[in-house]
């Protein structure tokens, strides 16, 4: 009896299992993306480390373009063995708040209630990458995170041997980009982008420091303002070196910056980290932090 018993309780969990990996090559349960404090796929499926497969797995979107409402993002597995992939992707804002507005125009991505988007059953063998449209209906201050989970399975229909990786990926609303390398004696021009925040005032920081610094509620600018270089690029008398580093965000959202590089042979190798922060002009609170950028000097 006791026999009997120990075959059923197996052979049901052994059922189960089974039966939720047909499940989920349809769709996952939701909140499994690795971010923002949910689990990831590893709650059910097993077969190593996360991140630590032979794959690749990307997550993404078009860095160098400020958010003007909606961006399209894609996850991805490159270098893959395996022919049979699965993924669930959402966005949270700068609070940690999921973030609604997905929308979907293949047969191998699908929205799962008003947050998450993740593969269909089509979108699971011989299908390595996804992409799918996020537009809020209202849009958040601050930069968004992209949460992503994917699933390289062995194609056994059961949870066991298959590897799951997780990626993060920063939309920001206001841009940064200039050249990655700056030669002494030029002058090295900087792009801002920030269509959300036209009109409003901007301060473009310098540090020779990586790093961030905290601006106040969910604002974080991704430059150090600790660097001994920093206050230069806002000294009136240095303002032939660094040009524009406080504006105004034009009417169609961008602005121009420039420095010239002195021809000062110690200066070559030099690391230089940039980011800006937007200002309502009338109150002078942060409106937005761009993303942060490097310049090399030689």
């Amino acid at each position: 009896m006791i026999g009997i018993q120990r075959f059923v309780r197996t052979s049901g969990f052994v059922l189960a299992a089974l039966t939720s990996s047909v499940a989920f090559t349809s769709a996952p349960p939701v909140a499994f993306t690795g971010g923002g404090g949910e689990a990831n796929c590893t709650a059910c499926h097993n077969g190593a480390a996360v991140n630590s497969g032979p794959a690749t797995f990307t997550l993404g979107g078009s860095a160098s373009t400020a958010f003007t409402g909606s961006a399209n993002l894609t996850a991805a597995f490159t270098s893959t063995p395996s022919t049979k992939h699965g993924f669930q992707m959402a966005v949270r804002d700068s609070a940690n708040a999921l973030v609604s507005g997905w929308g979907v125009n293949n047969t191998t991505v699908q929205k799962n209630g008003s947050f998450y988007v993740n593969h269909t059953s089509a979108g699971t063998l011989g299908v390595p990458s996804w992409s799918a449209t996020l537009t809020p209906g209202t849009l958040p201050a601050g930069p968004l995170t992209a949460y992503a989970a994917g699933n390289q399975t062995n194609s056994n229909n059961a949870p066991s041997g298959d590897l799951v990786y997780t990626k993060s990926f920063k939309v920001y609303q206001a841009g940064l980009s200039a050249p990655a390398t700056w030669s002494l004696g030029s002058v090295a021009v900087l792009s801002l982008t920030a269509p959300t925040r036209a009109g409003h005032t901007y301060f473009l920081a310098m540090s020779e420091l990586p790093g961030s610094t905290p601006l106040g509620g969910v604002f974080t600018v991704p430059v150090n303002l600790g660097g001994a270089l920093t206050p230069l690029a806002w000294d009136p008398a240095l303002s032939s070196i660094f040009m524009n580093f406080v504006g105004t965000i034009s009417g169609l959202g961008s602005a121009t910056a420039a420095v010239f590089v002195p021809p000062i042979p110690s200066l070559a190798g030099l690391n230089l980290y940039f980011a800006y922060a937007t200002l309502n002009p009338s109150t002078f609170a942060v409106t937005e932090v761009s993303n942060g950028i490097s310049a090399l000097l030689q």
